[in-house]
């Protein structure tokens, strides 16, 4: 089973990434933020299992809210409106006209608000640790200590929630925590939780009609168990079942079971689910990033027609360079690429050539007065039905952005992988990433002396 990336527009103009995997009804899962990445959870083998579980039975279609995941991340407002906002937008680029809503967490407040106004559409809800406010999720006495440790250390506070979510010690609190740092920054993070915990659900969910699941586990890490049965006294036709254990990220076993008994379905995990495809050992790639620089601005001047001729020229030179270079084209993003290559030497000498050909007499480029500028960087970034994912292709892009139209930056990886092939670089000191903890060591490659 695959699934299906595509990118629907807000109302309010933000693009969110949307998945959609399986057949039949439709079920959308909606986002309990900040923690979603709709590609990250397809390659964890243990989540796509139970994904695919739910695709034997229903069209699933999974999303990432704002802010968050492969959505829009430069977003400072994240009120339930702007996220219903994310909602009605999937909907409306899914074409469903009726179907089943699955969420947990602060996904709950989406879910009240969208199926209190919107009856006709939504056939059912499904709920996992449900809640009414921000204030029985996080006591007030403990929301000082969260919030300071979010604001002071990113990576701590992930790997907090972690431990509390899953249990201290337990192994998959590692990776969790990994994984939420690559869903959001801490920035945006903190936003969410702020709107977030403002939230008063209660009117919403009394307006509630449809048939309701409550999915309440035996032990909470964070959150009060005695939430799930506020929100279930709130909804006429509402149901609880009761799980052993933690809740946990994604859809375990005893949820599956528990969903597809309210359907009326037998969903058996054990019986049914093919073993989940083995993560590919990860592969160390050389990933660059191309932009043309002021291209918006030189459009405006010249025209859509001239505009769109200096882009294809651009678009040509850069692929021949890949060509030349065993470099692998990654993707097109407008006025600009994204590439990988096995090799940093390889990756460098098409940044060469690409500059060296943008800069050559009778280049429209150049007469133009346009410049490209490249960023590489280097790492083990997760793939996904041919595109790339992770830290290490974000701090590519931002190391890119870094650069001027002509220059060429490099992480100081690369410049290591390259150590000893005869190329020349200048030191641009440790410069601060968006999202980073830590600042990176940044290199000027000197094209012009090769």
């Amino acid at each position: 089973m695959s699934q299906r990336i595509e990118y629907a527009t807000t109302s309010d103009g933000f693009v969110i990434a949307m998945a959609t995997s399986g057949n039949g009804p439709v079920l959308i899962s909606l986002p309990a933020p900040p923690d979603n990445h709709v590609g990250l959870e397809w390659a964890d083998p243990s989540r796509r299992a139970h994904l695919e579980l739910i695709g034997r039975h229903r069209t699933l279609i999974r999303f990432d809210s704002r802010g968050t995941g492969l959505s829009d991340r430069e977003i400072t407002s994240f009120t339930v409106e702007d996220r219903v906002a994310d909602l009605e937008a999937v909907v409306e680029r899914s074409g469903a006209r009726e179907f089943a809503l699955m969420t947990g967490a602060f996904g709950c407040q989406v879910a009240f608000a969208y199926a209190a106004h919107n009856p006709e559409r939504v056939r059912s809800l499904i709920l996992v640790t449900p809640f009414l406010s921000g204030r029985e999720f996080m006591p007030p006495d403990q929301l000082p200590m969260w919030r300071g440790m979010l604001r002071a250390n990113f990576r701590f506070f992930t790997d907090a929630v972690a431990a509390e979510t899953f249990g201290w010690g337990n192994e998959r609190a590692k990776a969790y925590g990994e994984f939420l740092r690559q869903c959001v920054t801490a920035e945006t993070a903190a936003l969410i939780y702020d709107a977030m915990m403002a939230v008063e659900s209660a009117e919403d969910a009394s307006l509630v009609s449809c048939p309701t699941l409550i999915i309440q586990p035996s032990e909470m890490g964070i959150g009060s168990p005695a939430s799930g049965r506020r929100v279930a006294a709130r909804i006429p036709q509402s149901q609880v079942t009761l799980l052993e254990g933690r809740p946990v990220e994604g859809v375990s076993p005893g949820m599956l079971e528990a969903i597809g008994a309210f359907f009326g379905e037998e969903w058996a995990p054990d019986d049914h689910v093919d073993p989940a495809p083995a993560r590919p050992e990860p592969q160390l790639r050389i990933i660059l990033f191309t932009d043309l620089e002021g291209h918006s601005a030189v459009m405006q001047r010249l025209g859509d027609e001239r505009g769109r001729a200096l882009l294809r020229e651009h678009e040509q030179i850069t692929r021949e360079a890949l060509a030349a270079s065993g470099g692998s084209e990654v993707k097109s993003l407008g006025d600009g690429f994204m590439a990988s290559f096995g090799s940093a030497q390889r990756a460098l000498e098409c940044a060469g050539a690409i500059q060296l050909a943008v800069e050559r007499d009778g280049s429209g480029l150049n007469a133009a007065g346009l410049r490209v500028r490249v960023g590489i960087n280097a790492g083990e970034p997760i793939a996904e039905d041919g595109d790339l994912f992770g830290a290490s292709v974000i701090a590519a892009a931002r190391i890119a952005a870094l650069a001027g139209g002509g220059q060429v930056f490099v992480a100081d990886v690369v410049r290591q992988l390259a150590m000893g092939k005869g190329f020349l670089f200048s030191d641009r000191g440790a410069l601060a990433l968006k999202g980073f903890d830590e600042p990176v060591r940044v290199w000027e490659f000197g094209w012009l002396q090769r």
